[in-house]
């Protein structure tokens, strides 16, 4: 009855009646949060908070630690917050964080709590434990940690055995560049696996990188706005989907691993002999069962190794890398650091321990790494375990504390040069080491780092034996940057780095007591012997010209002309020969039928790209061109794929196509029959066609920026087509501290580079999964898909350089044919008359060109090959590397070797054309004058690494040809004859001409 009388009631509420409710709930709802949270007195001042989510809004994510230290000068050295559900206090300043955690430690001992901590770990283990729990663990921890070795020479053996994994894993590397970042990760992370699991992984293990990569993705979500929801809103947050679950799933598939780990430690557990963490701590269980409030359970057991996980691996790899971009930006102290190994350590043996109290410069430096490297700059939240009055400030028990380390490590009252990279500030006037009592970046007092001795031993041993061993160098051409990323540490963003071996000490002493002519004379010989041992023809290697030492065949070989050098050697050695070009030998192959049966019979051995240390230091092995293997064949087959479903080799694709030939009309005929060269606007039309497709957008040939980028691809595209790339390929470690041409080109393809990654991010602001725009926002898509197989390239640095592949290539060949067409108009201007005729019959004069009259103009199209034919624009056409050792021919290729099908053999093949060395459409062309396509006819290559583009290629030759000569007469400027002579780089592109085009 009282029930059917309530609904009856709730029946008659008028929609006005429920608005005025939720509006007393709303109003209920911010009474009750100001009441509950309504500041005491004299409590530290700060910003207003805004109901529930309070002063989230007023930090910058990005950069919260020099936010925060800003805010103090607003606020003064304590000021407060509230962030999320928890009011805070932040501390500032040397002093007043020494009075809170060192004079008032047992105040300031607790650890804040929250529902995203509560749901990872629930609140066990060392890092956010609280109370007698928290006491017994970290305890337990420290003298177990001790008695495994932490602080001790025991520990020393493990680290030195690790850093011998790591240097041979570097070596491997040869100089390249390289992201060490997992390298460090791996090597850091199994000195404490060692401690804890009592074993080291390797490097190659699957189930331990997968272990790394899921507790990197957890520590970046851990700082996410979705977290921070989390904790204001978890019963919400709980219903919906978002990142939040990814980190909750992360830390249960690494809390999974390390259960695996416990319970093969059970199968042979002996508790009067342990081996490592986990058995003392399984012997701890067993001890303490009756003191449940100790925590000492098997939850309690994979939490605190979680702990020791996150917090001895995260931080001393963060300080390495950050070591490591110091070293690069500043040169001359790495230099002075590798002084004073040598002169302590000497060649023969490693750093130790030892030497520290020797190495006072070192240690200044790597103290300097953690102080500007800053890498916990707000340090872990404490928390008040009772009232207190912190320098005439009330703090309530329960407030969350932020002792904020940034102010601390750049206090300007405690250091000499706080805000420079200076190792003076570790040093006294004697040169000799000196702490001050400002560097606390392990925190202080009660709760600060258990692992402290442990990363001091690490830090010295692993940085010390790397400037021991190797030279850090920046790659080629390259600017150090210090921007960070802020996470659960400040890390340095992704950057590459060359490991380069140093000098042996013996070479040095021998130096000493050999005079400068002598030195000379054996390094010339031992160039000459090395060389002649490393390029050594192996047996059964095809022939080829006698190669001098270190140049190679350069002598024989004018550089304009080499494709033509290349042909007459031919005529000599065979259609298989071998030659060398600075570096190791190449397989040349020469004549359509050759080329076509090793490209097709042996597409699979051919299928690699070879290694080229110019393009490496560029691109490294992503994108479409440079790749190889499984990467290659997942970029390839989604790019054709993406391509395809936006048009590419279909109608869709046509009107693209056709806007942008009225665009280039319409510019050229702004020229008013004036001579101009129409290489840069043949550029703009080309490039806009693929920018449609890769960007979703074309550009204005009006455009600084765009007109930029196009010139800055078309020099870097003749430079890498130099003698100085050529250089760069033999001598990578020379060529990469030597002004030049090379430095040049670096900088220019890093202009294109960040070009490409400024549309990357554009993109992913407003990207829809679910309504991809471009080729941009299929590749982020598949990103997401495949994120477990990082093997398949798709991560955003493979992306931006596929986009620039795509660009490049999809606008450097295309608008250099076109560029030789237009030429061979001006050169044959009969040939130009005919096209037009056919035009005018087929098309008319009121519409576009379009596909389907393609058929229709059989000599249009045989002109339109002819151009490309004898345009030749990629002459010796890319290098392919053999996957395996192969046969070809009579020949034996081994693994590896560099073999490139000379296109230009195949285009002037005289047993396959008519007129091998004329421009004739003929050779297009049936007894009928109908159009024949040519077998020798391979522009693109042929094999599985043809050209993805080709399809592309031929819409817009045929499209943009047509179109140009529909609209306009072509001819020379008067008194102007037309050359054929062109310059060669990537691509063989006529040398600059202007022209005159009149409407018709």
């Amino acid at each position: 009855m009282v029930l059917g009388n309530i609904l009856s009631s709730l029946a008659s509420v008028q929609w006005t009646d429920v608005g005025t409710v939720l509006l007393m709930f709303f109003i209920f709802l911010l009474i009750s949060y100001h009441l509950r949270n309504r500041k005491p007195r004299n409590y530290p001042p700060g910003p207003t908070p805004l109901p529930f989510i309070g002063n989230v809004f007023n930090l910058d994510a990005k950069q919260p630690h020099i936010h925060l230290t800003k805010m103090s000068a607003q606020y003064g050295n304590i000021f407060s917050l509230r962030l999320g559900s928890l009011n805070t206090v932040v501390v500032n300043t040397y002093s007043l964080v020494k009075k809170a955690l060192i004079d008032h430690a047992n105040i300031f001992t607790g650890r804040p709590t929250n529902d995203v901590l509560k749901r990872i770990i629930k609140c066990q283990g060392v890092t956010f434990n609280n109370g007698y729990s928290w006491k017994q663990q970290r305890r337990f921890t420290l003298s177990t940690l001790k008695y495994f070795g932490v602080g001790k020479r025991s520990l020393e053996v493990i680290i030195m055995e690790e850093y011998k994994f790591l240097h041979q894993t570097i070596m491997e590397t040869n100089g390249l560049p390289f992201d060490p970042h997992y390298f460090i990760n791996n090597a850091v992370s199994n000195i404490i696996c060692n401690m804890v699991f009592g074993r080291r992984f390797e490097y190659t293990d699957q189930r331990f990188l997968n272990m790394l990569s899921l507790m990197s993705k957890a520590l970046k979500l851990q700082t996410s706005v979705w977290i921070q929801l989390y904790s204001v809103f978890p019963y919400v947050m709980d219903l919906l989907p978002g990142p939040h679950k990814d980190l909750f799933s992360c830390f249960h598939q690494v809390c999974a691993f390390i259960k695996e780990e416990v319970d093969k430690h059970y199968a042979d557990w002996d508790p009067s002999s342990p081996r490592d963490f986990i058995d003392c701590y399984l012997t701890e269980i067993q001890k303490r069962k009756d003191d449940l409030e100790a925590g000492f359970h098997e939850e309690g057991l994979q939490y605190a190794v979680l702990d020791l996980f996150v917090a001895g691996t995260e931080t001393t790899s963060t300080t390495l890398l950050w070591a490591f971009v110091y070293m690069m930006k500043y040169p001359e102290i790495q230099e002075k650091v590798q002084e004073e190994i040598d002169k302590v350590v000497g060649r023969s043996r490693r750093p130790n321990i030892d030497d520290r109290p020797s190495m006072p410069y070192t240690d200044a430096v790597i103290h300097e790494v953690q102080r500007m490297g800053n890498v916990v700059p707000l340090s872990v939240p404490r928390m008040t375990n009772e009232d207190t009055i912190l320098e005439s400030y009330y703090i309530p028990k329960g407030t969350q504390i932020i002792p904020n380390l940034t102010s601390v490590l750049f206090d300007q009252t405690k250091w000499k040069s706080p805000y420079s990279f200076d190792p003076q500030n570790f040093l006294n006037d004697q040169s000799k080491f000196e702490k001050p009592e400002a560097f606390i970046p392990f925190s202080a007092g009660k709760r600060s780092c258990p692992g402290e001795s442990l990363a001091r031993m690490e830090l010295f041993l692993f940085f010390t034996s790397f400037l021991h061993s190797f030279t850090l160098c920046p790659p080629g051409g390259k600017q150090i940057s210090l921007d960070f990323k802020f996470g659960m540490t400040l890390s340095p963003k992704p950057f590459k780095i060359s490991f380069t071996p140093r000098l042996t000490m013996d070479l040095l002493r021998l130096y000493e007591w050999i005079d400068v002519k002598t030195i000379l004379l054996f390094f010339c010989v031992f160039l000459l012997v090395a060389d002649y041992i490393k390029h050594k023809a192996p047996k059964n290697f095809p022939p080829g010209p006698w190669s001098l030492p270190i140049i190679g065949d350069l002598h024989h070989i004018e550089h304009n002309k080499i494709h033509l050098q290349v042909a007459k050697f031919a005529e000599k050695y065979g259609d298989i020969l071998s030659i060398r070009f600075l570096g190791p030998r190449i397989v040349m192959l020469n004549g359509y039928k050759r080329v076509k049966e090793v490209y097709l019979q042996q597409g699979d051995n051919l299928a690699d790209r070879p290694v080229l240390p110019m393009i490496y230091d560029i691109a490294e092995d992503k994108g479409l061109i440079g790749a190889s293997g499984y990467k290659w064949k997942h970029q390839r087959r989604f790019a054709l794929s993406t391509l395809r479903n936006f048009g590419l080799g279909k109608k869709s694709l046509e009107p693209s196509i056709h806007l942008e030939c009225c665009f280039l009309n319409e510019t050229i005929s702004n020229e008013n029959g004036r001579p101009f060269n129409p290489q840069i606007l043949l550029n703009n039309a080309v490039s806009n066609v693929i920018c449609v497709l890769v960007f979703g957008n074309r550009f204005e040939y009006s455009d600084n920026d765009f007109q930029n980028l196009l010139k800055n691809i078309n020099e870097a595209v003749y430079l890498d087509g130099s003698i100085w790339a050529q250089l760069y390929n033999m001598f990578p470690w020379l060529m990469r501290q030597l002004p030049g041409p090379h430095k040049k080109s670096f900088a220019l393809w890093q202009n294109v580079i960040d070009f490409a990654r400024e549309k990357v991010n554009a993109h992913r602001v407003d990207y829809d999964p679910s309504n991809p725009r471009d080729y941009i926002d299929c590749f982020l898509a598949e990103m997401e898909k495949l994120e477990d197989d990082t093997a398949a390239g798709f991560d955003v640095e493979n992306l931006c350089i596929c986009a620039l592949d795509l660009f490049v290539a999809g606008t450097e060949t295309t608008s250099t044919t076109l560029y030789w067409g237009l030429l061979y108009m001006i050169k044959y201007p009969e040939i130009q008359v005919k096209v037009q005729e056919e035009i005018d019959r087929v098309v008319g004069g009121s519409r576009q060109p379009s596909l389907s009259d393609r058929d229709n103009m059989p000599y249009t199209n045989a002109v339109i090959h002819e151009i490309q034919r004898i345009g030749n624009i990629a002459p010796l056409n890319l290098p392919r590397a053999t996957v395996e050792d192969t046969q070809i021919g009579k020949y034996s290729i081994p693994k590896g070797t560099a073999v490139i099908g000379s296109l230009t053999s195949v285009l002037f093949d005289e047993s396959e054309w008519e007129t091998p060395h004329s421009f004739n459409p003929g050779h297009f062309l049936d007894a009928e004058g109908k159009f024949r396509k040519r077998d020798a006819f391979l522009p693109f290559s042929l094999g599985k690494r043809v050209c993805p583009g080709e399809q592309l290629a031929r819409m817009e030759l045929f499209l943009f040809f047509s179109s140009l000569l529909q609209r306009f007469n072509f001819s020379s400027p008067a008194g102007v004859e037309p050359s054929m002579d062109y310059r060669l780089g990537t691509t063989r592109c006529p040398l600059p001409y202007k022209l005159c085009a009149v409407l018709r």
